[in-house]
């Protein structure tokens, strides 16, 4: 299955910073996956601050995301 994702990544490109592969599904578990895609905004103390199912399109980056990154931005700079 891993070798599935690396082929798929490298055929498709890989549009994230960080992938995980969770080998033993425990860490989806924790996290509450339930489907893919799904994208999570973790700060830096390793806090979910977001978590979105589905895609990420110009509507969803604006009106979701976008303010919870400003305000990681702004809390880093405090």
């Amino acid at each position: 299955m891993q070798q599935e994702v690396i082929a798929m990544l490298k055929r498709f490109g890989n549009p994230y910073q960080f992938n995980i592969y969770d080998t033993y599904r425990d860490l989806s578990l924790d996290l509450g996956v339930t489907g893919a895609p799904e994208h999570f905004v973790i700060d830096a103390q390793g806090t979910v601050r977001l978590h979105h199912v589905g895609d990420i399109n110009e509507r969803v980056w604006r009106n979701k995301i976008q303010p919870v990154y400003q305000q990681l931005q702004q809390e880093q700079t405090l």
